[in-house]
Parts: C-alpha cells; sequence; structure tokens
C-alpha cells in the first residue's frame, strides 16, 4: 500500500490534531481497495543484489535428549507447560480456525501426562519397549 494512502502514516508522520478531525483519508478508507485489483497502486522494490556473495556455511548440531522431568520440581507445573506445548504443536498443524485457544482442559493435562509418562517409560524400559513392538 502506498504511504500516502495509509491512515495509520499520517499518525507517524506527525499530524496535527485539528487536521486528523478533518482527514478524509483517516476518517473513511482509501478508494482503490473497493476497485479491481487491476487498478491498484503498485510500488516498484528494486532490491540491489551486487554485494551479495555466496558462502559455505558448516554448521554442527548437537542433538541432547533432554530430560524435560529434571527441569520441573512440581508435576503440576510439568504437567502444565508439556500441554501447553502439545496444544502449541497442534495448533501450528492446524488450520487458524482449528486452532484451540482457551484454557487447558482436563483432556489436556491428560495427555500430557501420557506424554511424559511414556517418555520417562523409554529409558529403564527401552528393552521391553523392543521386545513388544516386534511382538
Amino acid at each position: 500500500m502506498p504511504f500516502q494512502s495509509n491512515p495509520a502514516d499520517l499518525i507517524s508522520r506527525g499530524i496535527e490534531p485539528t487536521k486528523l478531525s478533518t482527514s478524509t483519508l483517516w476518517w473513511t478508507r482509501p478508494q482503490w481497495p473497493s476497485q479491481e485489483p487491476s487498478s491498484w497502486p503498485t510500488t516498484e522494490i528494486n532490491t540491489h543484489t551486487d554485494y551479495l556473495k555466496m558462502r559455505n556455511v558448516h554448521i554442527a548440531c548437537l542433538q541432547t535428549q533432554e530430560d524435560i522431568t529434571k527441569r520441573f520440581c512440581k508435576l503440576k507445573k510439568l504437567n502444565r507447560v508439556v500441554a501447553y506445548c502439545k496444544r502449541f504443536i497442534s495448533n501450528c498443524r492446524n488450520s487458524k480456525a482449528n486452532r484451540q485457544s482457551s484454557i487447558l482442559s482436563t483432556q489436556n493435562h491428560e495427555l500430557a501426562l501420557t506424554c511424559y509418562v511414556k517418555r520417562i517409560q523409554l529409558n529403564p524400559y527401552a528393552q521391553e519397549i523392543r521386545n513388544l513392538m516386534e511382538k
């Protein structure tokens, strides 16, 4: 949107309140959004890429299995953190219409409990879990 037709730019450019009260742009909207998109104003953006150079970058990544249960001394807090993390992951995977933003439900807490109980059981029962998976 060109800055001349952006009502918010009036404020950022320091328009006086007396002029703002009579500004048609402030009290109405720009006319071009209600027109056909082919007649909308365009803005040319010149990008200069002369100074860009290709570089080889080497990255080392160390993945450690952090035990999240050791970060929290209270089970209630651990449960809440895991529940919010699971909700965040779920919200990232879902469309905006299907995202959750209300308080955590009993089901959220139960899923979190199941999640970290399984995680805790992985180490001491790793061989048993492998045996069960292989039937």
